[in-house]
């Protein structure tokens, strides 16, 4: 088993990674900023991810660092509010996580990224694709694409899944990895992208570092 981090802990799909890392019997630290949000079960750090020092410390002795970071806005589930992060959230938190990982010599990185980034985006349907430009996800999406330009310079051993449109509850247990057009109305549970991540903790990585994601 595996002493892991998760970053973004509290968050609609770090919960899941949480659940699911105590589950198979890791041991998880949950890096929150307010630790009456953070699941139950895990060691509990509060900090901030733009805190250098605190994220550091949080992947010393650690394994492998998984991270749910995500923007904030502020009507989560309507995609036209506010985007409340800084526009370089996903940048700036990458760099602190790259930089401790090489500190404490932690190699692994499995990352929730976003659907549309890199070359996934010529796999959105035109619906989806209309959506990110008109709507404040636009923000995040951009932010994702300097993070995972940082990512692969990194040296680590690194993976960013990119799950089309995220839905609660339970997990098939299944997900599908795409390299063809995806639907606009494609969907998959955030806790089969939790258990995705969360097989490949260790051996070896998939040859696609950057996997869309549906069900």
């Amino acid at each position: 088993m595996a002493k892991l981090v998760v970053f973004g802990a509290s968050g609609a799909t770090g919960r899941p990674i949480v659940e699911q890392a105590l589950a198979a019997g890791h041991e998880v630290t949950s890096f929150v900023r307010d630790p009456a949000t953070a699941p139950p079960g895990a060691r509990v750090l509060a900090g901030d991810v733009l805190d250098p020092a605190a994220v550091a410390g949080a992947i010393a002795g650690r394994d492998a660092v998984l991270s749910a970071i995500g923007h904030r806005r502020t009507a989560p589930r309507n995609p036209f509010s506010r985007d409340t992060s800084p526009p370089d959230l996903f940048a700036r938190a990458i760099g602190n996580l790259v930089d401790g990982m090489r500190i404490h010599k932690v190699p692994r990185l499995l990352i929730c990224g976003v659907h549309g980034a890199g070359d996934s985006a010529a796999r959105m349907g035109w619906l989806y694709r209309l959506l990110l430009t008109r709507s404040t996800i636009r923000i995040a999406l951009a932010d994702a694409n300097v993070m995972e330009a940082r990512v692969a310079q990194s040296g680590l051993e690194w993976l960013i899944a990119r799950p089309v449109t995220l839905t609660d509850g339970k997990g098939s247990g299944r997900w599908r990895v795409r390299d063809d057009r995806i639907s606009s109305f494609a969907m998959i549970p955030r806790a089969d992208v939790a258990a995705f991540l969360l097989a490949h903790v260790d051996g070896a990585l998939p040859a696609v570092r950057t996997p869309s994601l549906s069900t």
